[in-house]
């Protein structure tokens, strides 16, 4: 008869910890969904489309679903990639503060009309340039890995909040990058 040995149970998480690898999703601007109600303003910049946020009021909309290859107990990470929407003036240190509030359903027996999660990031325009439009990233926000489960549907909304201290009129988002751990494939 075999004896019980509790390490092959870690043995095995860490197996598919070590078997993994970092997901990322690029979701552009143009592929966000924008609210019927305050839709953010579609801009081009040189070759670069973004949605353009009027502070407080517009929002934009992107539906996740966790894939089947996400690792459970990670975690997944969003990052905003934003500038601001004109040129002509110096906007060196003012800030930006995007906010996301998410829900993740099983399509089971989830209320979709509350109990979503917000969070929040800010950041600072760096440049002094009067004509450039310079892309930054954002610090990543984070959905914990005890809100979500493989199959659920993650439902994201975006929206420029008021920052501390001077902020952009009109901050600018060129897109979205979504990172998890995924399992490898051998």
């Amino acid at each position: 008869m075999g004896t019980y040995n509790p390490s092959h149970q870690v043995s095995s998480d860490i197996a598919a910890i070590l078997n993994s690898f970092t997901e990322h999703l690029l979701i552009p601007a143009d592929g966000l969904g924008k609210n019927p109600t305050n839709p953010p303003a579609v801009a081009i910049y040189g070759i670069c489309q973004a949605l353009e946020f009027t502070v407080d009021t517009d929002k934009a909309y992107y539906k996740l679903h966790v894939p089947d290859d996400w690792v459970a107990g990670t975690d997944i990470t969003i990052h905003i990639h934003w500038t601001r929407s004109s040129t002509g003036g110096d906007d060196s240190t003012k800030t930006v503060k995007w906010q996301i509030k998410y829900l993740a359903v099983n399509g089971i027996d989830e209320n979709v009309n509350s109990g979503e999660t917000t969070l929040s990031v800010e950041d600072t325009y760096d440049s002094s340039s009067t004509t450039d439009q310079i892309a930054y990233k954002t610090d990543g926000l984070t959905i914990p890995n005890t809100a979500i489960e493989a199959g659920d549907c993650i439902t994201l909304e975006l929206m420029a909040v008021t920052p501390t201290g001077t902020g952009l009129s009109e901050p600018a988002c060129v897109g979205l990058s979504i990172d998890w751990t995924a399992k490898q494939i051998m």
